[in-house]
């Protein structure tokens, strides 16, 4: 075990950071489950990389010094966990997670991913010691127990991007391999034929699989599906006058198995998370005799969904906007209003600018972002529900955020996303928060629209319809079925957005 370790020192490895009162369990669990995908001895974690007698300074030292990523296992007590006389680790120097996550940031080509296990919500910048400040820019990765097996393997999958961490599991376990067998029998091999055999068994391993050596495939995990409204009967498609936003990012998906509704997943480090959504059909708009309708939620009609598609968990939060901005995808840095950004929703976006960030992202993975129909958006919305709030038919009391639904946040300004309870189809902050802008132009009532969720793009386009409502407007105008309008070039402390995807 020793010599393995000390030949592999100076290799690229990924360094588990974590408390040990707060998450070792799951910080353990998922470096086992990395090794899988990656050389054992890439993988350090501080007492299974160790050995016994070794000096612990300069061994987790040698960690950082040879990383190229850090993997911050964040738990529900992260920052509360204090020393015998109470005061919280994270604020003393000599913390080693301070240390261990400090160093990462400072040094350039490391990347560091903070990974939320426990349902643990990420720090905010005033939570954290000023050196430890620029972890809240960096996207967080969510691991959930239900689907564990996936997520490690999604994680996995951007971790290979990482230079120096990109060398395919088979080859490293073949070279290593060859090297153990060679020590016992007292050979000695030279770096040319290391690199030769490292060859040889990279070609065999692509020779094998046409789509490139991969790791070992792990069981999809089970997945609790949400009560599913009845399956969509297909529908002739209405004619458009507009073409799609973003057409050539439709037909850029490869062939792969079909995720089932109710999946959470992510496409990169900087992507949004996103909710498979059933097909089914539901009752578009507002009955006559709802409380606070207006005429143009009608006339209620039928929407066939007739393909599953995927959601947006949350609004498109800050943290993710400043990462096009960052990227060069998007030029626009908008005002956070002194409200913080990070998991807030991002706001003072116009609807261009949405239609940017979905370019800019569509193009960065390869799939089919857009922004949501104003139909998706209402059966998103209601997730199966009939009633004028998809919790009921009352305003409710911290359900969500808008004037007078009585959250801390009510008439002041956005929440951090994911801070109420999700609807049936796991999307938080449907209702409330911030305006989302759609692709679908306005019009006065629903006669004529489009019966199988394609954004309507006959009408007025010099408005475009907003759904959701906002931290500021009152329960009525928080409904469901509630619609209103924004010209596309205005930018707003309540206007925001969110994403859908196509398979």
């Amino acid at each position: 075990m020793t010599s393995t370790r000390n030949a592999s020192r100076n290799a690229a490895r990924i360094f588990i950071s974590y408390r040990r009162q707060d998450s070792e369990a799951a910080a353990s669990r998922l470096a086992e489950d990395l090794r899988r995908h990656f050389a054992d001895e890439q993988v350090f974690q501080d007492f299974s990389s160790i050995d016994p007698g070794a000096d612990f300074v300069e061994a987790v030292q040698r960690g950082l010094d040879t990383c190229a990523a850090v993997v911050v296992v964040i738990g529900p007590d992260w920052l509360k966990v204090v020393d015998r006389s109470g005061r919280r680790r994270i604020d003393l120097p000599e913390d080693w997670v301070r240390h261990e996550v400090g160093e990462s940031l400072r040094r350039p080509g490391v990347r560091v991913f903070p990974v939320l296990v426990g349902g643990a919500d990420m720090p905010g910048v005033a939570d954290l010691p000023v050196e430890l400040q620029p972890l809240t820019r960096r996207q967080a990765f969510p691991l959930t127990v239900r689907h564990w097996p996936k997520d490690v393997a999604e994680l996995a999958e951007h971790l290979r991007r990482v230079p120096g961490l990109d060398r395919p599991q088979r080859v490293t376990g073949l070279v290593d391999w060859l090297r153990k067998i060679g020590a016992g029998k007292g050979w000695r091999w030279s770096g040319v034929a290391v690199a030769v055999l490292a060859a040889l068994g990279y070609w065999w391993s692509s020779s094998r699989d046409p789509a490139g050596p991969r790791v070992t495939k792990l069981a999809d995990p089970p997945v609790v599906k949400p009560t599913d409204p009845p399956t969509a009967r297909p529908a002739v498609a209405a004619p458009r006058t507009e073409p799609d936003l973003h057409p050539e990012a439709e037909t850029t998906e490869t062939a792969r198995p079909a995720r089932k509704a109710g999946e959470v997943f992510r496409d990169c480090s900087d992507c949004p998370e996103m909710v498979v959504i059933p097909a089914g059909r539901f009752l578009m708009g507002s009955p006559k005799g709802e409380s606070g309708r207006s005429n143009d939620e009608g006339p209620q009609h039928e929407v066939a969904m007739a393909q599953p598609f995927a959601v947006g968990k949350y609004e498109v939060s800050f943290a993710e906007w400043d990462a096009c901005v960052a990227a060069g995808g998007c030029r626009h840095r908008p005002d956070d209003a002194g409200w913080g950004r990070s998991r807030r929703p991002v706001v003072n976006v116009s609807w261009e600018d949405a239609r940017t960030y979905v370019a800019w992202l569509a193009k960065k993975t390869g799939k089919g972002y857009r922004m949501l129909s104003e139909a998706e958006w209402e059966y998103a919305a209601r997730a199966g529900t009939t009633s004028s709030y998809p919790w009921g038919n009352e305003a409710g009391q911290g359900r969500a955020n808008f004037q007078g639904s009585g959250s801390q946040w009510s008439g002041k300004q956005t929440a951090p996303v994911g801070s109420f309870a999700p609807n049936r189809f796991g999307l938080y902050d449907m209702i409330g928060n911030a305006w989302e802008w759609t692709q679908d132009c306005w019009n006065e009532s629903y006669s004529g629209a489009p019966a199988e969720g394609s954004p309507w793009l006959k009408g007025d386009c010099g408005r475009r319809v907003v759904r959701g409502g906002s931290w500021n407007l009152q329960p009525e105008d928080a409904r469901a079925a509630f619609r209103s309008w924004v010209v596309p070039g205005d930018r707003d402390i309540i206007l925001g957005f969110r994403l859908a995807r196509k398979f």
